[in-house]
């Protein structure tokens, strides 16, 4: 298409016109019929890029399962190398498209044109950060081939957002919930901090800022977070659980981790924290999840 629009368009194939099969064969000769040419260096080459305004990215696509081989690794090496706009196709050859994974080597792309749907890999990590702009193809694949499928991860969009921070007539901050961060302690009371601030930032309420009594002279929170300092060490041990428990039964999700520790008794009070939380939605990062 780019030839019969008048575009110089140069094709370096990899991997030897004897393994085109199929489809690509199909396209080949019709690219061959078209008056383009097809190069096939030995090796690895610089010598492709010269005068070259864009590579596009077409090595591989979604399929791969293993590391690079052959010569892929080192034309991606010389792809990423060329200081040149790159347009992947479907996903950045070297990313496996279910995880992001960096398969030995892969390609830095400007643009990725995926085709159908996004994939997982370009946005999770690494991948996200080789994929570029994202752009979603359609080009012709039946409703019937995906919508009895049942993703099993949702990539939350500004539309998925849109109305949930209403504020209704007659409302007040009871309306909207209650949030409980657990964790700071000595030298991590900022962790605490930047939780409950973002809590009320979202949408909550009322945020109550849960932290050792021992590290009540580092708290530095904006005057809407509410505080409860518990029990009368610095660190968080399974002696505060009693003094929580109430705390917890009033509120409506608990924050557990920024700053808590990542000790023996911090995982024993983290243990008996989840027991006391019972059906209480839970968000856990940063310490909790260590």
């Amino acid at each position: 298409r780019l030839v019969n629009a008048g575009f110089g368009a140069r094709v370096i194939l990899v991997g030897g016109r004897g393994n085109v099969r199929g489809d690509a064969l199909l396209h080949l000769n019709a690219f061959l019929n078209s008056g383009g040419e097809v190069e096939e260096p030995e090796a690895p080459s610089r010598e492709v890029f010269k005068n070259a305004r864009v590579v596009v990215d077409a090595l591989l696509g979604t399929g791969l399962s293993g590391n690079l081989s052959g010569a892929v690794p080192a034309w991606a090496e010389l792809v990423n190398a060329s200081g040149l706009p790159v347009v992947s196709v479907d996903i950045p050859t070297g990313l496996c498209s279910d995880t992001g994974k960096i398969m030995g080597a892969a390609i830095r792309a400007d643009i990725t044109v995926t085709f159908a749907f996004p994939k997982k890999g370009h946005y999770l990590q690494p991948g996200a950060s080789l994929c570029g702009e994202v752009e979603v193809s359609d080009i012709g694949i039946p409703s019937r081939a995906w919508e009895k499928a049942s993703p099993d991860l949702f990539l939350a969009g500004e539309e998925d957002l849109e109305g949930l921070f209403h504020r209704p007539e007659g409302a007040h901050k009871g309306t909207f919930g209650h949030v409980l961060v657990i964790g700071g302690g000595v030298g991590m009371m900022g962790a605490a901090a930047l939780a409950s601030h973002a809590a009320l930032r979202s949408g909550a309420g009322l945020a109550t800022a849960a932290f050792p009594a021992g590290a009540v002279k580092e708290a530095r929170f904006i005057p809407e977070v509410m505080t409860a300092p518990v029990g009368g060490g610095g660190q968080w041990g399974e002696e505060c659980l009693g003094p929580l428990e109430k705390l917890v039964k009033n509120c409506d999700s608990l924050v557990i981790g920024p700053g808590m520790g990542s000790s023996a008794q911090a995982g024993a009070f983290f243990a008996g924290l989840l027991s006391i939380a019972g059906e209480t939605p839970c968000v856990i990062d940063a310490d909790g999840l260590n």
